[in-house]
């Protein structure tokens, strides 16, 4: 029956292919024709192709999935302190609004891809609060406007503070322990007077008892003397009061501003998370060096001064990501390497199959070309669709291996992602299952040609050229097994001081397979 087959599909080709009118006869129903002929062997090809291409697919697709998993969850459980970032400054009132958009424009970078958010804090210089018994140390009072306070505080008596700028009074709000401190409830008065000289007394109206209701929300972060309802010192006691935020800055000549910014990390990519460690790294040079281009006068402001812990975390899943490629890298060419190996096997296998079919092709005219574009044109059906469905099918798997597979026992939560390197691999992968497919068929139809009426001998080769590749690998293997042992993880890790992933030691157990 399979002989059969074979007679009759050859029998089809001939006149297609004799005196070179393949190319215009070859389309996709015919090579469908063809391969559905070998039905097995065409299965096991596919089979074969679509595993070596899963494979190179998988391993970038993988490395990077569990590294973005390990750096969301690193970002997640850090201290809120460490994951946002805190902009100072000492600023004059009048250059504020100035400050602001250049803190705002460097905060949202467009380059960085990664939505942002900012709280915007002004606090006006000190003012001394009437003098009470037993009040030691001496006790301050400080305006404050933080941007968004309404959302987090419960109005318990009076109504919030409004914008008045010019008005005989100051409108604040308390919170209600500082106003059983001094003793003052909603719509009492009380008079300040600057703790500077030159500075008139200011007369306040409390509208409003405030209580907080959420201490531990990431809101208050930097913001902790409203948290603690004032802070200490060895020579005051400070109260903060809230006001708006145009009062507070015709309170003094001078403000400390801060910005707290905080980036929504937990949807971002690898890339992003490596542009927002390298913005923030250079958060201050940048403000500093817009803001003296902005400026006429650098004085009216004191240095930028930025706090923020995300560079050291997303350093190290730098390291982690490197790290783990290298690992992942190692198994997956070694893999390769099999399903490569099994990949000539079945090209091996498949030229044997159609021995007799080849033989009937050429018989009725067919030359090598014909013959390596028919097999050309199978190879490119099979390889090209799989290279491309690859990358999907590797993250699909993946994310199947979250869902039911070991990575759900540590509930890392991956998000498997095909990108630019599982496309590149799996198109590498491609073109070397072609050329496997296609060589064989082309050197085959070569030699038949030429041994038409002749017979001849291979060339004779000594022992040293027959093994002169695999002393190359063994060399190549044991100087990779040295390196991997005497530099240890974190130096294997590292090329010229950077972090990387090192080729020749990723080789090394797949050199050592070969």
């Amino acid at each position: 029956g399979g002989c059969h087959r074979l007679t009759l599909c050859a029998r089809r080709w001939p006149r297609q292919l004799l005196h070179g009118r393949y190319c215009r006869a070859m389309g996709v129903g015919t090579l469908w024709k063809r391969l559905a002929s070998d039905g097995l062997m065409a299965i096991a090809t596919v089979l074969t192709v679509a595993l070596t291409l899963l494979l190179l697919a998988v391993g970038p697709i993988y490395a990077d999935a569990v590294a973005l998993g390990a750096a969301r969850a690193t970002v997640g459980a850090a201290p809120v302190e460490e994951t946002t970032v805190n902009v100072s400054i000492r600023v004059a009132s009048d250059a504020y609004s100035l400050v602001d958009e250049l803190v705002d424009e460097t905060v949202t970078d467009r380059t960085i891809g990664v939505a942002s958010s900012i709280r915007r804090s002004t606090a006006s210089g000190s003012f001394r609060l009437p003098e009470r018994r037993r009040a030691e140390p001496a006790e301050i009072m400080v305006f404050r406007s933080i941007e968004g306070l309404g959302d987090h505080v419960d109005v318990v008596a009076g109504r919030w503070p409004r914008e008045q700028v010019g008005s005989e009074s100051l409108e604040v709000a308390l919170d209600e322990r500082i106003a059983d401190t001094l003793a003052v409830g909603a719509g009492d008065r009380i008079t300040v007077s600057p703790t500077g000289a030159g500075g008139a007394d200011v007369d306040v109206e409390v509208t409003a008892l405030y209580r907080i209701v959420e201490p531990t929300d990431r809101y208050w972060v930097g913001i902790d003397d409203l948290v603690t309802a004032g802070s200490t010192s060895d020579a005051f006691r400070t109260y903060p009061a809230v006001a708006a935020a145009e009062v507070v800055a015709g309170l003094s000549t001078r403000l400390d501003a801060s910005w707290l910014a905080e980036y929504e990390l937990a949807t971002a990519s690898l890339d992003e998370l490596v542009g927002v460690r390298r913005s923030v790294a250079a958060f201050e040079r940048r403000l500093t060096t817009r803001f003296v281009r902005a400026v006429d006068d650098p004085t009216v402001a004191s240095e930028f001064e930025v706090e923020s812990g995300l560079p050291s975390i997303l350093s190290g899943t730098e390291r982690s990501l490197s790290v783990t490629r290298s690992s992942v890298f190692g198994v997956v060419f070694q893999l390769g390497l099999l399903a490569g190996y099994a990949l000539l096997l079945t090209g091996a296998i498949a030229m044997e199959t159609r021995a007799r079919e080849s033989a009937l092709i050429r018989a009725r005219g067919a030359r090598p070309r014909d013959q390596s574009l028919l097999a050309g044109g199978e190879a490119v059906m099979i390889a090209v669709p799989l290279a491309v469905a690859a990358p999907y099918l590797a993250a699909w798997s993946l994310e199947l291996a979250d869902d039911v597979g070991p990575l759900a026992s540590i509930s890392l939560g991956i998000d498997p992602r095909p990108n630019a390197l599982s496309f590149a691999l799996a198109a590498a992968g491609a073109v070397l299952a072609i050329a496997v497919l296609v060589v064989p068929v082309v050197r085959g139809a070569r030699r038949s040609e030429r041994s038409v009426g002749s017979t001849s001998r291979e060339a004779a080769t000594t022992a040293g050229q027959r093994a002169g590749v695999d002393v190359a690998l063994l060399v190549l293997t044991a100087i990779a097994f040295w390196q991997l042992a005497t530099l240890g993880d974190q130096r294997a890790t590292q090329i010229r001081g950077r972090f990387g992933v090192d080729p020749l030691l990723i080789l090394a157990p797949a050199l050592g397979l070969l």
